[in-house]
């Protein structure tokens, strides 16, 4: 390798490592980083130097000098470099994440994303006849339940969160408990993974030096701190695993339920493309309706799903789930019935042209 193309590779190495303000990245880190890619040692004010050079080609890099660190950021909003350039595929992608996944993505991902889409749009618009384009209209997702918008995330934290999972760093935070009037902390945390459902940011992590798991949801943090100290990793622990022994469920009773349920079509058709559990059986009981037996965790989400169903389910057993669900449901009946001493209304009879159309 020559002189001047390793110094190319290592201003390309450089320019890779700068990130999008209010973020920002020392000399001596990039220093520290570079050698570790090429192996060589690289003194800091070397990477100074460089950093003054790529300034005059790259208007967009700035440097942060409001205090001796010196630090330094691509301008936010600043044009992509891509070596190679991003072709129709990823821009396919992009394009589509921007069109289907813009309300589950919080404001600063959204931020942060903006320029690849707005990349990825440029390059389909150069294509405009071309098939990727097409695509993006023949694709739509549609959600089977009520849609919700994604809470607010105060800023800085979901980068604070990112940044302290990806270099294992502890987490500092203000955390405001759903139940409680006010913020408590800070607690000390351990990132362990990040889950993302009905459109809340949760933190899977340990507190201090316990080794009891939590759920933390992101828009309760009021505020998020990387710490430098390294977080306490968990033996053992996957993520995968965490989710399979159903962890993330709002268990209620035991820990499994052996379920029997009397379905009616359609819904028997779907829970046979989309099981329960994977031992669950369906049968006919030869009246037109079918019974389905499953083994599932013993959760609040399970109770949500069967009363959501209506007439359509029924729960034969267990008979404390059956008792449970009946009198739910007789609850939610009383909200509709009138007050007392309130007579109920007549239901209004069919005009004459109604019955003759029936």
């Amino acid at each position: 390798m020559t002189a001047a193309s390793g110094v190319v590779k290592r201003h390309w190495a450089i320019l890779r490592m700068i990130p999008v303000e209010p973020r920002k990245i020392t000399a001596r880190a990039i220093a520290q980083e570079v050698s570790t890619l090429t192996r060589e040692k690289i003194h800091y004010r070397s990477i100074q130097r460089d950093l003054i050079k790529l300034q005059e080609i790259f208007p967009d890099l700035i440097c942060d000098d409001r205090d001796r660190t010196y630090g330094w950021a691509w301008r936010k909003g600043s044009e992509r470099i891509e070596f190679p350039a991003m072709d129709g595929y990823t821009a396919l992608g992009f394009r589509l994440m921007e069109l289907h996944l813009k309300n589950l993505l919080p404001t600063e991902a959204k931020r942060h994303l903006q320029s690849y889409f707005t990349r990825a749009t440029s390059v389909l618009a150069e294509n405009a006849q071309g098939a990727l384009t097409q695509w993006q209209d023949l694709v739509r997702i549609v959600p089977r339940e009520l849609p919700r918008l994604a809470p607010k995330i105060p800023e800085g934290v979901m980068t604070s969160v990112y940044d302290a999972l990806l270099e294992g760093r502890k987490l500092r935070v203000i955390y405001q408990p759903a139940a409680a009037k006010r913020a408590r902390g800070p607690y000390e945390l351990n990132p362990l993974g990040l889950l993302l459902t009905h459109h809340i940011y949760y933190l899977v992590a340990t507190a201090w030096d316990y080794t009891g798991v939590r759920h933390y949801a992101l828009h309760r943090m009021q505020r998020a701190e990387k710490l430098e100290k390294a977080a306490i990793p968990l033996p053992g622990f996957s993520l995968d695993q965490h989710l399979a022994q159903g962890e993330f469920e709002i268990p209620v009773g035991h820990a499994t339920v052996n379920l029997k349920l009397r379905i009616a079509p359609p819904l028997d058709g779907y829970l046979l493309e989309a099981p329960l559990s994977t031992d669950q059986k369906i049968e006919a009981d030869g009246s037109g309706t079918t019974i389905l037996t499953a083994s599932l965790h013993d959760t609040l989400e399970l109770r949500r799903w069967i009363l959501a169903q209506g007439a359509r389910v029924t729960v034969l057993a267990p008979k404390t789930l059956r008792r449970e669900i009946r009198n739910s449901l007789g609850e939610a009946r009383e909200g509709y019935e009138p007050p007392r001493g309130v007579r109920r209304q007549p239901m209004p009879r069919r005009s004459r042209m109604n019955r003759s159309r029936k």
